[in-house]
Parts: C-alpha cells; sequence; structure tokens
C-alpha cells in the first residue's frame, strides 16, 4: 500500500476516545481495511497493549451505550500538503480545532 489515512480521535478526558477507537478499530477491519492502531498513550496508561485491548473489550458494549446518550460525535476532514506530512504540521490541525 502506498497510501495512508490517520485518524485522529480528540477529545477531553473521559469523553470515550479509547473506547471510540477501538468501535472504529472493529468496524473498519470488518470492512476489510488494514488498520494499525496507535496505542502509544493507552500503553502509558495500560502498561501494555494486551491490558489496554482487555480493559477496553470488557466494557466497550456498556461504554458504547453510553457513548451514544451522552457524546455528540463531530467529523470533519482536514488537507496536508506533502511538506505537511513530512515535516508534521500539528499547529495546522489544532489552528483549526
Amino acid at each position: 500500500m502506498n497510501k495512508e489515512l490517520e485518524i485522529i480521535i480528540a477529545g477531553k478526558v473521559g469523553t470515550g476516545k479509547s473506547t471510540m477507537m477501538v468501535i472504529l478499530e472493529q468496524f473498519l477491519i470488518e470492512k476489510g481495511f488494514d488498520v494499525e492502531l496507535d496505542l502509544e498513550t493507552e500503553i502509558v496508561d495500560c502498561d501494555s497493549e494486551a491490558k489496554f485491548r482487555e480493559l477496553v473489550s470488557k466494557y466497550v458494549t456498556e461504554r458504547e451505550k453510553s457513548l451514544m446518550k451522552t457524546v455528540k460525535i463531530k467529523i470533519r476532514t482536514e488537507q496536508l500538503t506533502n511538506s505537511d506530512i513530512k515535516y508534521g504540521s500539528p499547529e495546522k490541525i489544532k489552528s483549526q480545532s
């Protein structure tokens, strides 16, 4: 594969970012997409990917129902240039928030 799409899930503490990441991963895999999760921050909180997945999967259905009732999801696109990708441009994304 020569193209990559990065999906960033952002939100305040306790808004379901990790839960949504797992839900989205499961959905995309079911549709046949090649998905790679960046679990760097979750591993820091949980010590390992296995522990993170165990914790999230244990409560994903319960959390999913809660999120449906309490969290509004905003979806938007952000066009990045080649130089944004090559040199990294988190400021561009932050400035749109």
